[in-house]
Parts: C-alpha cells; sequence; structure tokens
C-alpha cells in the first residue's frame, strides 16, 4: 500500500517508496495541504514516513513540517514541501516469526 496515509495515535503515518516520495535534488519530502489540515483537525502530533522494503522510518514533529515547509508546485498539484535533514530516521526492525513446529513440537513430546 505505497503512499497511503492513515491517523493512528495521533501519527500520520504514510507508507512510501523513498527513491520516488524524495526529491533528491532539493532533498525535500511533501504532504498535501489537505492532508495538514487534516492532520491539525485531527490533533496529530508527529508524522511518520515508511518506507517497508527499505526498512526505515522518517519522524517529524507536525509543528516542526509546517514551520519548516514552503508551498510549492513541483511535477504535481501543490504541496508542503519540508527538508528531509529536519526529519529523524530510524530503522524499522522486523519481528522474527517462528514456524508453528517449533511450538507444537515440544507440546507433543510432553514438555509442557
Amino acid at each position: 500500500m505505497i503512499n497511503q496515509g492513515k491517523i493512528e495515535n495521533n501519527r500520520f503515518i504514510k507508507r512510501v517508496s523513498f527513491s520516488e516520495a524524495v526529491l533528491w535534488k532539493s532533498r525535500e519530502i511533501s504532504l498535501n495541504p489537505a492532508t495538514i489540515k487534516k492532520c491539525k483537525d485531527s490533533n496529530v502530533f508527529e508524522i511518520w514516513f515508511e518506507d517497508l522494503n527499505k526498512n526505515e522510518r522518517w519522524k517529524i514533529l507536525l509543528t516542526d513540517f509546517i514551520n519548516n515547509s514552503t508551498l510549492k508546485t513541483m511535477h504535481q498539484e501543490r504541496q508542503w514541501y519540508c527538508p528531509i535533514s529536519l526529519f529523524d530516521r530510524e530503522v524499522i526492525r522486523k519481528i522474527e516469526i517462528k514456524p508453528i513446529s517449533t511450538v507444537v513440537e515440544p507440546i507433543q513430546k510432553g514438555l509442557f
């Protein structure tokens, strides 16, 4: 679900492909004005951009995004562009899921 956004726990979380979502020449990432308005109206305090293929999350406070963004048109409708250097990057850790046989086998052997 690339380029989809949702509000969850007072965060706006948007799944993206960073190779396509970031303007690498100016190093900016954008949101449209309607999304910013919805975030304000929904008491969002933080914005997360997540690339699950790269296991990366880039986070910024909504107020920092608003205060440091510029409204401009770049190859699409008008968007608020914010420098990605203001975001905090973190690695998304994958949860290791063990095969069901590793759980069932000790029970079958009477170990529990």
